[in-house]
């Protein structure tokens, strides 16, 4: 009897195990590894495993094992759509392979603002996206890690852009198309124009792109984008054309299924090198603030600000629908990967324009479907007035200037 109740007790304690971990394996709660845990090493031999061709994503799938070889990965979070991992801030792509003086130089808004004010407003402002400021620890840095699957599909696109080697807009050049307002600048009336010396900051307010029009398919590998570029050049296709950027973009590029998700993006040699959001290690981001390439709530309008830092070019971003001076700063590009001095004494980037962009598979025999809406840009404090949009043939990439309550607006569509 007494060697019966022993194993009773232990097929008791064995179901009560079983159940406990299998109900606890299927959640998305954080986890919390130190450098080097199964898990990273397991993402890590993944990532290593998969072939791809063509010396650009070569480069690519390399920094990615570089890096998360090397971070120290504070918390996972496995979501249905992506894996958020948390990281110190001196240990994000940017500032990982930087000496200690120089990481103690990167800027970082905890240093100068009180944490809980600081947190009080990050809170405050990043409810229209799904991760939120308190996802990692005060002080760290939240990133949407690489998609297998992304990778997996060989598309270079998904993780830089290419040179189109054009000095004006261009539609249908290896598959990329644009619409693009004329703006009527101070130097020229132009979709690129030549901002004042003197200006501090450049800036445009977008809506998402709209819905009824906006179609990815699941299985293209395709991009609509609305976003904003500052410059060192007019247009790409010269070796130093340098560019910096942000929008809003729809694809499943950064998670499982197509979504709408900010992105930044960077380069400083036509395209050969740099890419989204944080890999390419060209932007430093400020902690607690949204993850890029994480789904945000597109009933919003997102205004998205360059402005002249001492350390480089930071970007802020608007989610009022109206001109409140709310805004989260999510980080800077430093001046170094463009100019060897800071852009407090010479704005290296003098190129400012605005627009759509998409990019459309050309194995894909589906049609991309685009559209979007530009509610205003300016320069410092002096609003442009867009009197033109291009387009390169009304069956592809059409637009119109409108005007609401005295302000300009420009609609774009692909179809």
């Amino acid at each position: 009897m007494k060697s019966f109740l022993m194993n009773a007790k232990w097929i008791y304690l064995i179901l009560i195990t079983t159940i406990l971990f299998g109900c606890n394996a299927g959640t998305s709660s954080p986890v919390s590894p130190s450098s080097g845990t199964a898990e990273d090493v397991s993402y890590i031999e993944q990532v290593n495993s998969i072939n791809v061709s063509g010396k650009r994503l070569s480069g690519i799938k390399q920094e990615i094992v570089d890096y998360y070889s090397k971070a120290n990965i504070l918390k996972t979070y496995n979501e249905p759509q992506y894996t958020i991992v948390c990281v110190p801030f001196d240990q994000q792509p940017s500032l990982i392979n930087k000496s200690p003086s120089e990481k103690a130089a990167a800027y970082n808004p905890l240093k100068y603002i009180k944490t809980s004010t600081y947190m009080q407003k990050m809170m405050s402002n990043s409810a229209p996206f799904q991760v939120k400021a308190d996802l990692c620890d005060v002080g760290d840095v939240a990133i949407n890690r690489p998609l297998l699957k992304t990778l997996k599909r060989g598309n270079v696109n998904a993780f830089a852009k290419s040179s189109v080697n054009h000095s004006s807009i261009a539609a249908n050049t290896d598959g990329y198309n644009w619409a693009q307002p004329i703006l009527a600048g101070l130097y020229s009336n132009d979709t690129s124009i030549l901002i004042p010396g003197d200006a501090k900051s450049v800036m445009a307010r977008f809506s998402e792109v709209n819905r009824t029009r906006a179609i990815v398919r699941e299985e293209d590998q395709s991009h609509i984008i609305n976003q904003i570029w500052w410059t060192n050049h007019a247009g790409s296709g010269d070796l130093d054309f340098a560019s910096i950027e942000a929008g809003i973009i729809t694809s499943n590029y950064f998670t499982d299924s197509v979504q709408t998700t900010l992105f930044i993006y960077s380069t400083n040699n036509d395209y050969n090198g740099g890419g989204y959001n944080l890999i390419p290690g060209m932007f430093v981001q400020y902690p607690n603030t949204p993850a890029l390439g994480t789904p945000i709530d597109t009933s919003n309008h997102y205004a998205i600000k360059f402005r002249i830092i001492p350390e480089g070019y930071e970007l802020d971003l608007y989610i009022s629908p109206d001109t409140s001076d709310d805004y989260i700063a999510m980080g800077y590009y430093p001046y170094s990967y463009y100019s060897d001095r800071p852009a407090t004494e010479t704005n290296y980037m003098r190129f400012f324009s605005v627009g759509a962009e998409i990019y459309h598979d050309s194995s894909s025999s589906n049609v991309l479907h685009a559209g979007g809406t530009i509610h205003g840009v300016a320069i410092d404090s002096t609003i442009l007035e867009m009197t033109g949009i291009w387009a390169s043939d009304s069956d592809i990439l059409a637009g119109a200037i409108a005007r609401h309550q005295g302000n300009s607006y420009a609609t774009f569509y692909y179809k």
